[in-house]
């Protein structure tokens, strides 16, 4: 499993939610504190959501 970047908490990685405007960032939900937690499959890493911000601004 992995971890929230929030709480901490697991996070369920088979259950995507939605892709960002087709910039292949991943959208899942934490188990605890049910906020969203964002993966990019390309970099293969977490992301935060000022980077997940940030790519939606700048189009990256």
């Amino acid at each position: 499993m992995a971890k929230c970047t929030e709480c901490g908490g697991c996070v369920d990685r088979q259950t995507p939610i939605e892709d960002r405007n087709s910039l292949t960032i991943l959208v899942f939900y934490c188990d605890f504190c049910l906020k969203s937690v964002y993966y990019d499959p390309v970099a293969r890493r977490w992301i935060s959501p000022a980077d997940v911000e940030a790519r939606v601004l700048h189009g990256e």
